[in-house]
């Protein structure tokens, strides 16, 4: 089951809005929402929301496509094109579905067209779009990981074998990590990789051994 992310403390939302009744509506439904740990700082301008970011940090952007120095699309896709690890929610008169699908397509979080939502609604978003970019870092971090251990095997500086090969056993699968020095790979990836390393059975290996002690073969969910 999936658990809301809520920052710790106060958060900071950038409302980037040139319409009055519609910023108002905004600041009341979150207000509502997230009480006192939420600060929201409004934005009229591309431009000024751009130097907003580049100063501080916010955890959500509330994005309109219509502003007074960028209109559609583009507002979108210069903001997002900077500041990546901000999830956006746009949120915009701009009822085109063409238009919806591809701020989706290039990375806002959810599309929201003013007059189809409510405050319940927009607070739940507000709360979805935080926890999705919570989880796509933690993504990206896990990723970082594989490829720092598949350098790691993969390597050229490894003296074990050929250029950019790693000898391992055929017996005992250990790995000769120097001359004359062979290694579990726990023990040589240990103080190559930062993250810790768990162990664990696949479900091939499971089955081979619950076969050599008598069990026999059970469904592995």
């Amino acid at each position: 089951m999936s658990v809301a992310v809520e920052p710790q403390g106060r958060f900071k939302v950038l409302l980037v809005e040139d319409n009055d009744a519609d910023a108002v509506f905004v600041r009341d439904a979150l207000t509502r929402g997230f009480g006192s740990s939420i600060e929201i700082v409004n934005a009229v301008r591309l431009e000024e929301a751009l130097a907003a970011l580049d100063r501080h940090h916010f955890d959500v952007v509330l994005l309109d496509l219509g502003l007074p120095d960028s209109r559609g699309l583009p507002t979108f896709s210069v903001l997002h094109a900077r500041f990546r690890l901000v999830p956006v929610v746009v949120v915009s008169a701009l009822a085109d579905e063409t238009t919806m699908i591809d701020a989706v397509r290039l990375g806002a979080q959810e599309y929201l067209v003013k007059g189809w939502y409510d405050a319940a609604l927009l607070v739940r978003v507000m709360r979805h779009a935080m926890e999705r970019q919570h989880l796509l870092r933690q993504l990206e971090r896990s990723l970082a990981n594989v490829r720092r251990l598949l350098q790691a095997i993969e390597g050229t500086g490894h003296r074990g074998g050929a250029a950019g090969a790693l000898a391992m056993c055929n017996g005992c699968k250990r790995l000769s990590a120097a001359p004359g020095r062979w290694e579990t790979i726990d023990e040589y990836l240990g103080p190559r990789e930062k993250a810790p390393l768990q162990q664990s059975t696949c479900p091939e290996c499971l089955e081979r051994m619950r076969s050599e002690t008598g069990n026999g073969p059970t469904d592995i969910d």
